[in-house]
């Protein structure tokens, strides 16, 4: 999937109270191309059952708001990626506890 969206650097996700997860590529292995998606900027608005966002590549900017069900912004897992973060926006999130998960550390 990754290889179909590689030139994908931007996306808006907003109102739906279907959308758990906006991406979730932990069953894919990572190899370098999707290490390495173009996939920047994200902005979330009024999902009301997310629960997960994103979990692979090196994200810039991520806007989220209105998210209620949503607990934390990142796993563990990518932890060190977040060193490319530049900017980040969060507004009427009342779910969130952490930004990274510190969960047990294995989260994909």
């Amino acid at each position: 999937m990754a290889g179909m969206l590689h030139s994908l650097d931007s996306l808006v996700v907003e109102d739906s109270k279907l959308v758990e997860v906006v991406f979730d590529m932990g069953n894919i292995p990572p190899t370098n191309a999707e290490k390495d998606t173009c996939l920047r900027n994200i902005e979330i608005y009024s999902l009301s059952n997310l629960k997960h966002v994103w979990n692979r590549g090196k994200l810039q900017h991520l806007k989220v708001s209105f998210c209620n069900n949503l607990n934390n912004l990142y796993p563990f897992s990518i932890a060190r990626d977040l060193q490319q973060h530049e900017s980040l926006d969060t507004a009427f999130c009342e779910g969130i506890k952490e930004i990274v998960d510190r969960g047990n550390g294995s989260n994909t």
